[in-house]
């Protein structure tokens, strides 16, 4: 962008990641081998425990991403 560039929004870049959030969530879903967001989610906050082969699975799955350190500590609640 130059300085002689009019400013715009932003929302076409939104819409793009929210896609590329709804195919990721999509392909960690089918990796864990479950059909609700409820269970998502609690995978996700680590309030639902995962064993190696389903952690390793996620790890593919970010990497395809580019997001190569997903781990954190759980969500508590």
């Amino acid at each position: 962008m130059t300085n002689n560039q009019e400013i715009r929004a932003f929302r076409k870049g939104l819409r793009e990641m929210s896609a590329r959030y709804d195919a990721l969530r999509s392909e960690i879903m089918a990796a864990l081998g479950i059909k609700n967001r409820v269970s998502f989610g609690q995978y996700a906050d680590g309030k639902l425990k995962l064993d190696v082969a389903k952690a390793q699975k996620i790890e593919q799955v970010f990497h395809k991403y580019g997001i190569e350190k997903p781990w954190g500590l759980p969500i508590e609640s």
